[in-house]
């Protein structure tokens, strides 16, 4: 869960940020694939947060992935975490690592699914 809401450049009204944030991803994966977190990420085509987030807030809403301004950086994606409770599901990049292997070896496995059951399968 991303949050708070952006300004984007030469809107009035604030956006919600899953469509800059899905962005920054699809250019992460392309760039560098899902084992990197999408965090510390610069967004484009925004001009900051609708509201500015500090270190407080973020101890506060461990559970939030907040989106903040700095002055020698821009706005960048501060955060990588899922909403689950359990170790092996609460980073962003190991939950969708997991995922992209699930669904390689499922498709890997996809030509075998009615071969007989011998020594060869």
């Amino acid at each position: 869960m991303y949050c708070p809401w952006l300004r984007q450049s030469g809107e009035e009204a604030p956006v919600i940020p899953s469509g800059a944030v899905a962005g920054a991803w699809a250019t992460v994966d392309r760039q560098r694939g899902v084992w990197k977190a999408p965090a510390k990420i610069a967004l484009r085509g925004i001009d900051g947060p609708f509201l500015q987030a500090t270190d407080t807030d973020q101890r506060a809403h461990p559970n939030l992935n907040f989106i903040r301004e700095f002055a020698e950086r821009g706005t960048l994606i501060w955060g990588a975490w899922t909403l689950d409770d359990t170790d092996d599901g609460r980073l962003i990049l190991i939950r969708r690592l997991y995922n992209m292997v699930e669904r390689h070896v499922q498709s890997v496995l996809e030509q075998a699914v009615f071969e007989p059951n011998t020594a060869l399968t």
